[in-house]
């Protein structure tokens, strides 16, 4: 009965496209704009072949086509009207225009792209005003069809009261989540530390902030952001989907800083352009909301994040260079009266840093792409249980790692080869240290290193497009691992599109943080373990999803998705004890995520409309029969934004948030929960939130239920431009449930209450 509604709406939309005709087309050939001092006498434009086109707009959908060997394209099958055209070739700046398609005609439209890194001076980008930094090759897409969203976008999306890198991903069908939520990523049913974040191609552990403060990578900096739900041969170590994320090489419009500035943070992005490079450098400092006591932490600027990321040219290609640093820590009253006064305390860095060359050869052919880098996180914990004993967590990983890929074209295909060596060290240990000799409870130190190779050849045959790769990878001295890639592609009639990926991979560091724990609602952390010693194991993950998309009408598009995706030797914290990490002991078991997505988009004029709806099925098992749903994954969730244009400064937007049949492991003793917003005056936690394993997962708590409004302007004087955003949170002034506490009288459970109707504002100037 659930898939009924979902086949009656693509029935539908196939039946309103009766009355387009589909018989417009756009054709033109890629050439390579020469900026050399002797073009400027003789000009001369050599073809680019094998250019990758996104095409959206009227009767398209968001679809990939490839420019032949001679750089010529044709882009057929369309209706009239505005069509969205994204030309992505790697060593060459990324091209976005809006092209007019009059009905029943032809569009000759000739494309010169720019070598990057410098920005286009002759054609005005409209759908991304800056390229991204680091390009990826054109064959890592092939078949596959990923979510994408430009920069630009996410910095307008009425779904969001203020813009952030992370809340702007729980935006995309396969990783919906809820505006109170916790700031993980979970795609398709998968764990915080089974999604792989990279920016500009190194990854990044940890890269989350607590409560509302947004996430370490300042929006400003972003170009696009890239989700595969089936990771791509060249992608390893994770079991579910990874995230691209590319930045930007210039501010818009000779812009050089940019900050913004809110109730518990400021941050400031410049960006430097020098002969043959630029740079973009950034900072952020969050501070802390006002006591109990109306004592508040004093402003400074000292940051408690840093982004770096500069290009030069080198070697005939192009070295980037990355940084990033970020901190954060929570804290709050334990339960009961403690001599050494102490309290709950997380702590937690993240850090990365990383070379990228990559040379392109300038009218297609042979490329070649190689990385190093150095990433990891560390987490520490006090934590005292309701027993009043008294436990310390240290956590410390390190990855290091070189990569290299070389690709090549031929007619109508593109192959990469490529391999990489990973050196993982950590350590993991928990300490009773209300005992003389710091007892210790668990402790598990270990390293690990991995040889891994790839191949991957996509091919277009017509309106069929397939990609087929093979990773294999050796961890430690005997263990070798082969990991099946596939995806495909087919354009069927009218512009309805089918895709479909499959994915087998595994997973080298397991998190020991509990992702059942109400801690993980303030700060969704990793806690990294690595496999091969205290019987951590390698853990494996089987994956496949269909996707129908389809265009309705001139103006919308509906896209339905499936998948199916299954887990083996997975670590469970969650399942071996109630507080929020590993303390004495963890077990291992299995999983299981399924489900249905289905969005929707529609632009009426000055009138943008966006939705989507989720039903999945989420479970974890182990010792054969026990089972629980995790707190992260509600059953049904759905997303409704809508966002109007009033003239070219003010937006005004508004977005609902709901989901049901969600889980949780209610909790034990006397535990204090009060969700504030930016203003508030008291702290959100006291007591020492666990509960018993008997009972994870037992709880059930109400429909959550959110609506948002809100107003975003600009304002311009002289050569300094500003904006501002004041949104009106929750409405509805509905208290959601975050938990369930069994009420020590025995009268039954209390619900723990989530944030009140509130009032969000910043500020942000560019000059």
């Amino acid at each position: 009965m659930i898939f009924h509604p979902l086949l009656l709406t693509i029935g539908l939309a196939l039946s309103r496209q009766d009355t387009l005709q589909y018989d417009a087309s756009i054709y033109g050939k890629i050439t390579s704009a020469d900026t050399t001092f002797l073009a400027s006498i003789a000009p001369v434009s050599a073809p680019i072949s094998y250019v990758i086109i996104d095409i959206s707009g009227p009767g398209a959908v968001s679809r990939q086509l490839t420019a032949d060997d001679s750089g010529s394209y044709s882009l057929t099958g369309l209706a009239g009207g505005v069509y969205t055209l994204r030309f992505i070739r790697a060593g060459y700046v990324t091209l976005s225009l809006d092209v007019s398609v009059p009905e029943h005609q032809a569009v000759h439209l000739d494309i010169s792209l720019d070598p990057a890194p410098p920005t286009m001076k002759t054609i005005k980008v409209l759908a991304s005003d800056a390229p991204p930094r680091v390009r990826d090759n054109p064959v890592t897409t092939g078949a596959y069809q990923p979510w994408r969203l430009d920069g630009n976008r996410m910095r307008s999306l009425s779904s969001l009261d203020f813009a952030d890198l992370i809340r702007a991903i729980g935006t995309s069908p396969e990783a919906l989540a809820g505006p109170e939520s916790s700031s993980g990523l979970h795609l398709q049913g998968g764990a915080t530390d089974h999604t792989l974040l990279l920016v500009d191609g190194i990854p990044l552990y940890n890269a989350v902030h607590a409560g509302d403060h947004p996430s370490p990578i300042d929006p400003d900096a972003v170009a696009d952001i890239t989700s595969y739900s089936e990771a791509r041969a060249r992608t390893g170590d994770r079991l579910g989907g990874v995230v691209e994320v590319n930045t930007r090489t210039a501010l818009p419009d000779s812009e050089h800083v940019t900050t913004s500035i809110w109730p518990t943070g400021i941050r400031a992005l410049t960006a430097l352009q020098f002969t043959g490079g630029s740079a973009l450098i950034g900072a952020r400092r969050n501070y802390a909301r006002p006591l109990e006591s109306e004592e508040r932490e004093p402003v400074t600027l000292r940051p408690s994040d840093v982004f770096a990321t500069a290009s030069v040219p080198f070697g005939g290609g192009y070295l980037t260079g990355l940084f990033v640093s970020s901190s954060d820590a929570i804290s709050f009253d334990a339960a009961g009266d403690l001599p050494s006064g102490r309290g709950n305390r997380f702590g937690w860095t993240s850090d990365a840093r990383g070379l990228t060359w990559q040379r392109r050869a300038a009218g297609g052919g042979f490329s070649v792409d190689a990385r190093v880098w150095q990433s990891g996180t560390s987490v520490g914990a006090d934590w005292i249980p309701a027993s009043e004993s008294e436990m310390r967590m240290a956590n410390q990983f390190t990855q290091t790692a070189a990569a290299a890929s070389a690709s090549w074209s031929e007619v109508g295909a593109v192959t990469t080869i490529g391999g990489s060596f990973e050196r993982l060290r950590g350590g993991y240990s928990v300490a009773d240290t209300a005992q003389a000799d710091g007892t210790s409870l668990l402790g598990i130190h270990s390293q690990l290193g991995i040889v891994s190779a790839f191949v991957e050849h996509s091919r277009e045959l017509g309106r069929f497009t397939a990609t087929l790769g093979e990773r294999i990878a050796v961890a430690g001295q005997r263990t070798v691992l082969m990991e099946p890639r596939a995806a495909f592609g087919v354009s069927l009639f009218r512009c309805v599109s089918l895709s479909g990926a499959f994915a087998r991979t595994h997973q080298y560091t397991q998190s020991l943080y509990n992702d059942e724990s109400i801690v993980d609602a303030m700060a969704s952390l990793e806690a990294p373990v690595i496999a091969g010693s205290a019987g951590v194991p390698i853990a494996t993950s089987t994956s496949g999803s269909l996707q129908l998309a389809v265009p309705v009408g001139s103006t919308a598009l509906i896209t339905a998705n499936t998948y199916l995706r299954t887990f083996d030797a997975l670590i469970l914290a969650g399942a071996a004890g109630g507080d929020p990490f590993a303390a004495n002991a963890f077990t291992s078991g299995h999983g299981t995520a399924y489900g249905t997505t289905l969005s929707a988009r529609e632009q009426l004029g000055r009138l943008n409309l966006e939705g989507t709806y989720l039903m999945s099925i989420v479970s974890r098992e182990w010792a054969g029969e026990r089972s629980y749903r995790p707190t992260f994954a509600p059953s049904h969730a759905a997303l409704i934004a809508a966002g109007y244009q009033l003239g070219d400064n003010t937006l005004f937007r508004a977005s609902g948030f709901w989901s049901a049949l969600r889980s949780t492991s209610p909790l034990l003793g006397g535990v204090a929960f009060e969700w504030q917003d930016v203003l508030a005056s008291q702290r959100e936690v006291s007591g020492s939130p666990e509960y018993s394993p008997s009972t994870v997962g037992a709880g059930r708590l109400e429909p959550y239920v959110r609506v948002d409004v809100g107003i975003r302007h600009n304002f311009t004087f002289g050569s300094l431009r500003s904006s501002a955003y004041l949104n009106v949170d929750n409405l509805l002034a509905r208290r959601n449930a975050a938990g369930l506490v069994e009420d020590p009288s025995g009268s039954g459970m209390r619900t723990l209450r989530m944030m009140p109707r509130s009032i969000s504002f910043g500020v942000g100037l560019r000059f």
